[in-house]
């Protein structure tokens, strides 16, 4: 699958002998080229690079070649390559590159949209314990999206996924607590999480915070606090706009 490179590797194995020990050292050198951690940035080094760590056998160099040709910011951006790349190292049982092939049919990149093969992809990387694909299941489950709507277990999925410190299943599992979706309605135990989420800087998590503080959800209502999750959560990204003028119109009323 490699092809043959302008990029003189035997010069660059002269500047760092000892990374070229492994293909693991190979790859890792390959990601800060890429990177620009430690070394003039240089996508087409860091290609060859992981490329020769590749080659070598390294599967997760393959994993990573399929990110370097999905990334927008690479002049070499080619998701037919990244998807072959993606699914070479599935073959070889590699978890983070069967969760893309699920990402790519979700979304559609390269291949035809399919959301059921794509929630297939999910559940195998789940129950092998990865994170987003255990998030990603919960999700699918939560919305029916490649799969019958169950509440229940996209609860469950989502329970994993925050064993893991995810702070997307944490918001989500949350907002499931706070009206008593596929769990019991749980208004504490909502807020914990939705505030856990937030302070893990998740936008989504920060304005539903603002909600709860807004509404006195799991806490004492409080509009300064509302506000102030408003703000960090437009900080961010997130558009609170509708949510900060209803507060600015709530506070006049009480001048």
């Amino acid at each position: 699958m490699a092809k043959e490179l302008p990029i003189d590797l035997e010069l660059i194995k002269g500047k760092h002998p000892d990374n070229f020990n492994t293909p693991e050292g190979i790859a890792q050198l390959g990601c800060d080229y890429c990177n620009g951690d430690g070394v003039n940035q240089n996508y087409e080094i860091g290609r060859a690079l992981l490329e020769k760590a590749a080659d070598k056998g390294y599967v997760y160099a393959m994993t990573l070649l399929g990110y370097l040709y999905h990334d927008d910011d690479y002049a070499g951006h080619d998701d037919e390559i990244a998807f072959d790349w993606f699914e070479e190292a599935a073959d070889c049982g590699e978890i983070e590159a069967i969760f893309m092939l699920g990402i790519f049919f979700d979304n559609g990149y390269y291949v035809n949209k399919d959301e059921t093969i794509a929630f297939y992809y999910f559940k195998l990387t789940a129950y092998n314990g990865l994170m987003s694909g255990q998030y990603n299941v919960g999700y699918d489950y939560q919305y029916g999206i490649g799969v019958p709507e169950n509440d229940k277990l996209a609860a469950k999925w989502y329970q994993l996924a925050c064993k893991q410190e995810s702070e997307e299943a944490m918001n989500s599992l949350g907002m499931m607590y706070s009206v008593g979706l596929g769990v019991e309605k749980n208004e504490n135990k909502a807020f914990e999480l939705v505030k856990e989420s937030a302070l893990r800087d998740n936008p989504v998590a920060m304005k539903n915070l603002g909600d709860f503080y807004l509404n006195g959800v799991g806490c004492q209502r409080n509009p300064a606090k509302a506000m102030e999750w408003f703000l960090k959560a437009k900080e961010n990204g997130e558009d609170v706009d509708s949510c900060i003028i209803n507060m600015n119109q709530l506070i006049t009323q009480f001048k």
